[in-house]
């Protein structure tokens, strides 16, 4: 499944991720493609590995 966002602001070192739909996220900029910026547009490729979706979330979490 893909879904994108985009860029809508960078502060603080995270970018403010927008479906479009209303939906935000806050992901950390040094997880983005070097060069991102606003306005971009993001796709993220989800897969079934459901192991991998929780170490990427924790690592999101545990962010300082």
């Amino acid at each position: 499944m893909k879904i994108v966002f985009s860029i809508d602001k960078i502060e603080d070192g995270r970018a403010a991720l927008n479906d479009g739909g209303g939906k935000t996220i806050f992901w950390p900029l040094d997880k983005l493609p070097a060069g991102a910026k606003e306005k971009d547009k993001i796709t993220f490729n989800i897969g079934e590995d459901k192991n991998l979706a929780k170490d990427i979330l924790n690592e999101i979490l545990t962010e300082k």
